[in-house]
């Protein structure tokens, strides 16, 4: 639209020249072939002003060709700040997503515990792995009465296992790192126990399973951690 609306006022421009010196060569009696000539001019400027220029093709097959490097190098400095904004938050969430889930396993032993008690009828045990409650717990029942875990591929007396992502979490007790309980038949537990469970890093970031004698488990967040 633009290249015929151009074209339309040149071709009128040129009609008033040719008019002009029409006249003008009739008027003096001067050779037609003047006007032809001038006529040819003017149209042979036409065309070249219509017609692109070098450096507009030059600087469109640029553009085309791909990216600059002062584009490219743009685009490196954006990802560069992205990344540095978010790596860190990323980072950050992986660790609390690490120690909900070993809350809510610490949590979910201790339940099914208590739920096992109350659905044989006796005692139910959970007790720390290899004597360090930082390891993980064990769920287990004293099928022969020996007041010992038989251990073999085929012993039944141990329900649930539950290990800790050490050393990414570690695992800390009120009572010592050797945690031993006991869960009767009316879901009530030997003693109360309080879990905390933190990671590397220094600040309100752990999380805390508490245990009453009553059975009743309650879980917390935002506890302080020293880190390390």
């Amino acid at each position: 639209m633009l290249v015929a609306k151009l074209l339309r006022r040149r071709l009128s421009s040129i009609q008033c020249r040719l008019s002009y010196l029409k006249e003008l060569a009739a008027n003096k009696a001067a050779d037609f072939s003047l006007c032809l000539r001038l006529q040819r001019l003017f149209i042979a400027q036409l065309k070249e002003q219509l017609r692109p220029r070098k450096e507009t093709i030059m600087r469109i097959a640029k553009r085309s060709a791909g990216f600059t490097l002062i584009e490219l190098m743009i685009v490196i400095a954006i990802l560069a700040i992205l990344i540095a904004i978010g790596v860190p938050s990323f980072t950050s969430l992986i660790k609390n997503n690490r120690l909900t889930s070993a809350a809510n396993d610490l949590a979910g032993a201790l339940h099914f515990a208590r739920a096992e008690a109350v659905r044989r009828g006796s005692s139910v045990q959970v007790s720390s792995v290899s004597d360090n409650i930082g390891n993980g717990v064990r769920v287990w029942f004293d099928a022969d009465g020996d007041g010992n875990l038989d251990s073999g591929a085929d012993s039944s007396e141990e329900l649930r296992l539950v290990r800790m992502a050490a050393p990414a979490v570690s695992v800390a007790a009120d009572t010592g790192a050797n945690v031993s309980l006991t869960f009767s038949a009316r879901g009530r537990a030997s003693g109360a126990v309080i879990l905390s469970i933190c990671d590397d890093r220094s600040g309100n970031y752990g999380k805390e399973v508490s245990l009453l004698a009553t059975g009743v488990m309650r879980t917390k967040s935002g506890i302080a951690c020293g880190g390390g």
